[in-house]
């Protein structure tokens, strides 16, 4: 981090000190993704029929990936999406050698995406939501 900091230093009349608080803004925003992230995980890690993937949360970005058992990834997306207000997105997410490694292939699986402005409460919403579904073919 302190690299990349000399060189928006070089090209940018930003001082020292703005980017240090740059750098702790990005990593508080960080900090509060991952922890959405690990509520997430352990919300949908308790629904029956539900196969969680994800690596070790301390080693990742701030997202992760379904699949709900009997059902399409696409479909479970589209359902989060149109009657939840769940954004995701669905299939190989241009990973296709990793979904191959997984097992997932050919349909994928959902992956959800912790931004800065998901709250507490969106992830309620969609722990409810993949529950829903996942009880209808339970």
């Amino acid at each position: 981090m302190d690299g990349l900091i000399d060189v928006l230093l070089q090209l940018s009349t930003t001082s020292r000190s703005d980017l240090h608080r740059t750098r702790l803004d990005l990593t508080a925003i960080a900090r509060d993704e991952l922890g959405l992230l690990g509520q997430l995980e352990d919300g949908l890690r308790g629904i029956r029929g539900v196969t969680v993937y994800a690596g070790p949360l301390g080693r990742r970005v701030a997202t992760l990936s379904i699949t709900v058992s009997g059902w399409d990834p696409s479909d479970v997306g589209t359902i989060l999406d149109v009657d939840y207000g769940v954004p995701t997105r669905t299939g190989l997410q241009c990973a296709p050698k990793m979904h191959e490694h997984l097992g997932t292939t050919p349909a994928g699986t959902v992956r959800f995406s912790i931004g800065p402005f998901n709250t507490a409460e969106h992830i309620a919403t969609a722990v409810r939501s993949v529950a829903e579904i996942a009880a209808r073919r339970a």
